[in-house]
């Protein structure tokens, strides 16, 4: 059966959704999608001093009911893998048959701002971002373990494992591993960015006041394009499907990772932009570029050699969603709410009157790393209507994302006089005038691929490839020409 197809069950678990995906692949051919289903997740539960929440269990549960569905389409009968993708940085505290302890903190939790404060005063800020490479202050995972070990010390020593992202928990229900992959290591803060092969900052967390006994309970970092763990007999049972038990299940990669490989397999190019609940500008490279002056985040690529250097933003579509709930709530259909709002923003001129839009809900981490920053509109009259309203939002988001383009080593690079295009995945691709502000407030042709929301799906799937065939490279192409604006 893999001689002449693969069929991959890719499974991508976002902040506001469950996204899984039948992805099919002939040996010469690029993915083709059978089906995909969709489950929608509650908002974040969200606190003015910072906090971000979500139950893990409501992950699982969706990710559950949309595999379940799929894994009765007729092309599930070829299936040969599972592969996981997913938000990633997310810490949970989980008990030794899986379940969580208590809610996740998100990456966007940004409570621990003293903890982080004290560490950067008792270790010094130089010394964890020389160390770890990805300090990110309060939102970084070492303040978060800090304020558990403060305010929640029952619930941190009763945990079997302290999982770090939503693909984790999800890998552990289906397998009993708790694995997590390099790249979603790499951002935690966690990682010892010295060594030659990943592996946590143990010392570290000795000297930032924890038991050495600390870092056995997180996971193992296995590469999602080298390993697969088999399916358990009871997660089996739970799709409804038996005779799964031992099916390949590779935990794939983090998010970021995942849509890296989707995109510029899809349109290779200098960089992409991924406009999701969250988002970022990112781009491949060889090797890290060693500079002073370099402002991205450097992670581990799946591919061993290769980095990939990023600026994310913490809040992207999911400021759209904010308009919704607000706008919006009366429209029970979310495809048909974001229509509306694409509507509305359309009939608004731009510049939206002059309203300006600063989309930083839950602080930010790009350009400016400021976990206490906040949202606003600015030049709100008694005449701005809630189509200008819509635009101005849109138009935030633009500018958000122009500022890390401004980050990006190849901010600066031309092809045949002009940047380089920059290709847009997830949500925000498929509004109908979002890519379009974003290339005229970028002054860049923008390139968005037929399925944006798949990207990530298909770059796990890839990477399930990879790990049961290793002579096909880890790339996610998928079929369809893209839409230049």
């Amino acid at each position: 059966m893999m001689e002449d197809s693969f069929t991959v069950l890719a499974v991508d678990l976002g902040t506001s959704s469950v996204k899984a995906t039948l992805a099919c692949r002939s040996r010469d051919s690029l993915w083709h999608v059978a089906a995909r289903a969709t489950e929608s997740l509650a908002p974040p539960i969200a606190r003015a001093d910072g906090w971000s929440e979500q139950d893990p269990l409501d992950w699982c549960d969706a990710a559950i009911r949309a595999m379940r569905g799929l894994l009765k389409h007729p092309a599930a009968a070829g299936l040969a893998a599972i592969s996981l993708s997913g938000q990633m940085q997310s810490l949970v505290l989980a008990d030794d048959s899986g379940c969580a302890i208590r809610p996740a903190l998100l990456y966007s939790d940004a409570r621990a701002t003293s903890e982080a404060a004290l560490l950067e005063e008792k270790i010094g800020r130089e010394r964890l971002v020389s160390e770890t490479a990805n300090w990110k202050g309060a939102v970084s995972v070492l303040p978060k373990l800090l304020w558990l070990q403060y305010h929640e010390p029952e619930a941190l020593a009763s945990a079997s494992y302290i999982l770090l992202s939503a693909h984790d928990v999800l890998h552990l229900v289906l397998t009993g591993l708790a694995v997590t992959d390099p790249t979603n290591a790499s951002v935690t803060g966690l990682l010892a960015a010295s060594t030659s092969r990943a592996a946590w900052a143990s010392q570290l967390l000795v000297e930032a006041g924890f038991h050495a006994a600390l870092h056995h309970k997180l996971p193992h970092i296995v590469s999602g394009a080298a390993s697969c763990s088999p399916l358990a007999s009871s997660a089996a049972t739970e799709l409804g499907v038996p005779s799964l038990a031992g099916l390949p299940v590779c935990h794939g990669a983090g998010d970021l990772a995942a849509v890296t490989i989707g995109a510029l397999e899809v349109a290779p190019t200098a960089c992409y932009c991924y406009l999701g609940t969250s988002g970022w500008v990112a781009e491949e490279s060889e090797a890290p570029v060693v500079s002073e002056t370099l402002r991205v985040f450097i992670v581990h690529h799946p591919t061993p050699g290769r980095v990939i250097m990023a600026a994310p933003t913490t809040t992207a579509c999911g400021n759209v969603a904010f308009l919704r709930r607000l706008l919006y709530s009366h429209v029970p259909d979310d495809d048909e709410a974001y229509a509306a709002i694409d509507r509305a923003a359309s009939e608004a001129q731009p510049g939206a009157s002059g309203l300006l839009y600063l989309p930083y809900l839950n602080g930010e981490r790009f350009p400016v790393n400021d976990p206490t920053a906040r949202a606003c509109f600015v030049g709100l009259g008694a005449a701005t209507s809630s189509a200008e309203l819509c635009r101005a939002c849109y138009e935030g988001i633009a500018m958000s994302v122009r500022s890390l383009l401004a980050l990006m080593p190849s901010a600066n690079e031309q092809r045949d006089g002009c940047a380089h295009p920059l290709v847009l995945v997830g949500g925000g691709g498929a509004s109908c005038l979002l890519p379009q502000i974003l290339a005229d407030v970028s002054q860049r042709k923008v390139l968005v691929p037929p399925r944006p929301r798949d990207v990530a799906a298909l770059g796990a799937a890839s990477l399930a490839a990879h790990a049961l065939l290793p002579e096909r490279p880890a790339s996610a192409g998928a079929g369809g020409g893209l839409l230049g604006l």
